[in-house]
């Protein structure tokens, strides 16, 4: 039930692969004869009216004396666009990014538009500035700190993009993520109205902003329900292989164990009951567990997963909404904040169906 699956839908641009315009000259090539920016130099070739009409033929001049339409998809960028996005991504097949892959890809086929995905790598060219290269109108970006100072490019750039699942440049970036910090909280006073006094967290590290919000809602809800928040009952995972087993050692060795266990991930979730299953601990009758992000193998596992629905798909859609808003001209102004509020999805595994547990 470990295993990841496959998500076929994707079209890869590698690091060295062309962009199917095959173009030898790119806009920054037009962008230094001009002494433009790129960007200026992008609207100029759309017929933005934000350039005047004289720079704009300038622009579109060089263009054509640079042979900058090799074939009929270049050809449409100095009339429209490539009608191509790109979406920046850490790990392609995380099942974590499955529903938003969909309704990125969903949302940008019914509005027209083609999806190349880049994973970020550790070679030397990023795949944004890989992306900004090969012409795509706008990028749909999962922030990591590899990825901090392609962004602050961006921003620079005025190039157009919306970042999705994890807050970054907050007065700074358009971002589409998952009120988290509500989502933990509402999970774990669930299982506190369930009657569970001692509720343990086992977790990443607070390296992002997901994780940070889920802390503060899993210590926000014991406070609120009078529980003990004790460091003892905080586990950190960093490598789920090695360091799942060892925590859930841990955790079955405190002299007052808890009886749930609320987790930052439905995988993790899932290799928690597989080692309390190894080890004769029932799940839930003896430790409930609890999980977040509702991917597709929280329903299918057994016991079937109680979790937090963070609503992939729809992040995935109104992320592509939004940058076709900015890169329309549509929205303008300040950074746009899309906040979705998550929903707890109770299943078997919080064990709100046992005869100890309150209605």
């Amino acid at each position: 039930m470990d295993e990841v699956p496959k998500i076929q839908y994707i079209t890869f641009l590698g690091q060295n692969q062309a962009h199917p315009s095959q173009m030898k000259n790119t806009i920054y090539d037009i962008a230094k004869i001009a002494h433009l920016s790129p960007a200026a130099v992008s609207l100029a070739l759309r017929d933005s009216s934000e350039i005047s009409t004289k720079t704009r033929e300038k622009v579109k001049a060089i263009a054509r004396k640079l042979n900058y339409m090799p074939n009929s998809l270049a050809r449409s960028l100095v009339v429209h666009s490539t009608n191509i996005l790109g979406v920046v991504v850490h790990e392609v097949n995380s099942p974590f990014l499955a529903d938003i892959f969909q309704g990125i890809q969903e949302e940008a086929n019914r509005q027209g538009y083609m999806v190349l995905y880049n994973p970020v790598s550790d070679s030397r060219e990023s795949a944004v500035r890989t992306f900004v290269s090969k012409q795509v109108d706008g990028l749909i970006i999962l922030p990591t700190s590899k990825t901090k100072d392609d962004i602050e490019y961006l921003i620079e750039s005025n190039f157009p993009f919306v970042l999705f699942s994890r807050r970054m440049f907050d007065d700074r970036a358009d971002y589409v993520v998952c009120n988290n910090e509500k989502g933990a909280y509402d999970m774990v006073c669930h299982l506190a109205g369930l009657g569970h006094k001692r509720i343990a967290y086992i977790t990443y590290p607070a390296m992002n902003s997901n994780f940070k919000e889920r802390f503060e809602g899993y210590y926000r809800a014991l406070r609120d329900n009078g529980l003990e928040a004790s460091d003892e009952l905080v586990f950190l995972t960093r490598d789920e292989e090695t360091d799942v087993p060892q925590n859930v050692e841990k955790l079955l060795s405190l002299k007052n164990r808890p009886t749930a266990v609320f987790t930052s991930g439905d995988i993790m979730a899932a290799r928690v009951i597989r080692m309390l299953k190894e080890r004769n601990i029932r799940v839930p009758e003896d430790i409930a567990v609890t999980g977040f992000n509702n991917i597709e193998l929280s329903e299918l596992y057994d016991p079937p997963i109680t979790t937090v629905d963070h609503f992939g798909h729809e992040m995935g859609s109104r992320s592509v909404k939004l940058l076709l808003e900015r890169m329309s001209g549509k929205k303008t102004g300040e950074p746009e904040h899309v906040i979705i509020e998550p929903k707890l999805v109770v299943r078997k595994s919080c064990g709100a169906g046992l005869s100890w547990a309150k209605s």
